[in-house]
């Protein structure tokens, strides 16, 4: 049974390395001329990457509900009772989830448990070729673009070089790029989950050249490289546009992730006949992520300097509309490459109060305190230039820096 399903599934894998192997974009563009051709061309080797691999990944589940079928009868030749209840109540389970998870398979029978585990590594095999195949057309899309930008400055014809590197910029921050590079760094992780302790402390990074090694703890920070970071308080993704001002021709690419928690949250209400009031009182933690990586694969910065701007606003209702600084976080690294850098900072604490009276003659509510607002994300090199900059609003971007802050704060 297993020897059967492992080879059907590498076969329909192999299938998939072979489509999502074959489109290609055309020759790099020589002139200023072929540049549509040569963009139509590698968008269309992209979607038929996306559609090849998307199509067998549809055809994940239906395949493990085949091999589950299939494990059921051969339980039953067997004369195995347990393992084909089990079997069975997978096909539900499965039916109703769509999904397997770790927890699933620690506590499958050891036959079920295999079959899983297969099915399991083979759809990180599909989704991790998908995101793999789509950095390496557009690693070699950049590299056209950046050979093409280089000729025109050569030749004199600044404005047609300006075009191709605002080409260049716009397939840089295509979310199908940044995303293929975060999950790939997400699925690699999970894969490697297994061999390290859930609390491991985060691992010294690299040597810089000429230097002693730089620690991946800092005083506010943490450095996760070739490793998942902790889950966190669920962290959602926050938007940044960037603001113009970076001029390095090797820029970052940059997404900034924040998540949120109550601490010492505090509740009180009263009523009378004729009135009712309640209090809401806490101290929220925000805390702030940043995922980094070299636009083009080949890139590197040695010593960069990562710093975020956060900023809060006024509870509504508090009569205040400005946005304030919650605090500036820095984060010196020892190297930024095309592999995926994720910096956790310690968390900024901003404190609310709500309070609301409701009586028969009417209502009223007061608030004070800040919730955040947006931030501002910079990354310098090690001698100061701008690699990357983008703000959550248009507001802050008047608030942004154009350089390294003396010290973090």
């Amino acid at each position: 049974m297993k020897s059967l399903s492992h080879s059907l599934l590498s076969a329909a894998l192999a299938a998939l390395l072979l489509a999502a192997a074959a489109p290609c974009p055309a020759a790099p563009p020589r002139d200023i001329s072929q540049l549509d051709a040569y963009r139509q061309s590698y968008e269309r080797a992209v979607a038929a990457v996306l559609k090849a691999c998307r199509a067998k990944e549809a055809r994940w589940p239906e395949d493990y509900l085949k091999a589950l079928a299939a494990l059921s009868m051969k339980c039953q030749k067997d004369g195995d009772l347990d393992g084909v209840i089990a079997a069975k109540a997978e096909q539900e389970r499965f039916a109703a989830e769509q999904k397997i998870t770790p927890e699933v398979i620690a506590g499958a029978p050891e036959a079920l448990a295999a079959l899983q585990s297969e099915h399991l590594g083979l759809l990180r095999q599909c989704l991790t070729e998908r995101c793999r195949r789509i950095i390496e057309l557009h690693a070699a899309y950049d590299d056209g673009l950046r050979a093409l930008e280089q000729k025109l400055t050569r030749d004199g014809k600044i404005e047609d070089a300006l075009k191709v590197r605002k080409q260049a910029e716009l397939a840089r921050e295509d979310p199908e790029v940044t995303g293929s590079a975060f999950d790939l760094a997400a699925y690699e992780a999970e894969a490697q989950a297994g061999a390290a302790a859930p609390e491991e402390a985060p691992r010294e990074q690299e040597r810089p050249a000429g230097g002693a090694p730089q620690p991946a703890v800092a005083e506010n920070f943490k450095v996760y490289s070739g490793k998942a970071p902790p889950g966190g308080p669920g962290y959602r993704e926050v938007a940044l546009r960037r603001t113009g001002n970076a001029r390095l021709s090797n820029s970052a690419s940059v997404r900034f992730l924040l998540g949120e928690e109550a601490r010492d949250e505090r509740r009180s209400r009263g009523m009378s006949v004729y009135s009712s009031h309640s209090t809401v009182s806490a101290e929220l933690e925000y805390h702030h992520r940043v995922v980094a990586k070299m636009s083009n694969l080949k890139d590197a910065l040695e010593n960069p300097t990562i710093v975020v701007q956060s900023y809060a606003k006024p509870l509504s209702g508090s009569g205040r509309t400005d946005p304030q600084e919650l605090g500036t976080l820095t984060a010196k690294i020892a190297r930024l490459t095309g592999d995926l850098t994720i910096v956790d900072f310690a968390p900024l604490s901003a404190s609310q109060y709500r309070n609301r009276y409701t009586s028969a003659y009417g209502s009223s509510s007061y608030n004070s305190g800040e919730e955040f607002y947006g931030a501002v994300v910079t990354v310098f090199d090690g001698n100061g230039e701008m690699a990357f900059q983008g703000a959550s609003a248009d507001s802050l971007k008047k608030l942004a820096l154009t350089a390294v802050p003396d010290k973090p704060r």
